[in-house]
């Protein structure tokens, strides 16, 4: 076996920039396909990485106003086709955008995950399959 990395560790790069998020089809309004893979197996990966994956915070999408790909009601839409859980989100969270320039926001069910402890894990699990 052969494990080749640019970086000093596993996990560095776009896992580690990338919000480290478990992604549950929000991001891709404009990819069905790759949103409903994502909405799909996130529960998997939340069960297979179930130490790693952190829930304890709040989630919010919000759709801007302008100059964005897609409206709230496309959105809205989206997120029904895929299967995707999307609530209105309250005024508390509101009040935290600018309304002149944010349609909508929602909150959402998505998660992140510790890239620590994937990585710890990924090690582990890649010295018991030496040959």
């Amino acid at each position: 076996m052969l494990l080749v990395e640019q970086e000093k560790d596993i996990l560095q790069r776009a896992s580690y920039t990338n919000q480290a998020r478990v992604h549950n089809g929000y991001h891709y309004p404009r990819s069905f396909t790759t949103a409903y893979r994502s909405r799909v197996n996130m529960p998997r990966f939340v069960v297979d990485w179930r130490d790693a994956v952190k829930k304890d915070f709040t989630k919010i999408y919000a759709i801007a106003r302008k100059n964005s790909k897609v409206t709230a009601k496309q959105f809205e839409r989206f997120c029904f086709e895929v299967g995707a859980k999307l609530v209105p989100a309250p005024q508390e969270y509101n009040c935290l955008f600018e309304s002149r320039l944010i349609e909508a926001s929602y909150l959402v069910e998505e998660y992140a995950f510790d890239t620590s402890l994937l990585a710890r894990w990924a090690w582990e699990s890649l010295k018991k399959r030496r040959c």
